[in-house]
C-alpha cells in the first residue's frame, strides 16, 4: 500500500478519529476551561498526552537517524551553529 491511492486513503483515515477527538478536546477546554472541574479533568490529560506525543518522537527520530543523508543534514547544522557560531534563524528588518 505504499505510495498508492490505497495507502493514502487508509492513512487518512487512521488520522482521522485522532483529529476529531484533538478538536473536540480544544472545543471543551475553549468553552469549559474555567470550570474547576473541567480544568481538572484536562490537567489529568495533559500528563498523557505529552507521553504520547514524545514517545512518537523519539520512534520517528531512532528511524530518521539511520538514515545516512539525515545524519550529513545534523552534521551541518553542528558545524553551522557551534563551529562557525552563525545563528539558526537570521532576523529580517
Amino acid at each position: 500500500m505504499h505510495r498508492s491511492w490505497r495507502g493514502i486513503v487508509a492513512d487518512g483515515l487512521f488520522v482521522l478519529p485522532f483529529f476529531f477527538i484533538l478538536v473536540g478536546l480544544a472545543w471543551v477546554y475553549m468553552a469549559y476551561g474555567a470550570v474547576p472541574a473541567v480544568a481538572g479533568v484536562l490537567y489529568g490529560i495533559k500528563p498523557a498526552v505529552v507521553a504520547i506525543v514524545l514517545f512518537s518522537a523519539y520512534r520517528i527520530g531512532s528511524r530518521m537517524l539511520c538514515s545516512g543523508r539525515f545524519q550529513h543534514s545534523l552534521l551541518l547544522l553542528y558545524l553551522l551553529l557551534n563551529c562557525l557560531s552563525q545563528p539558526l534563524f537570521w532576523r529580517w528588518g
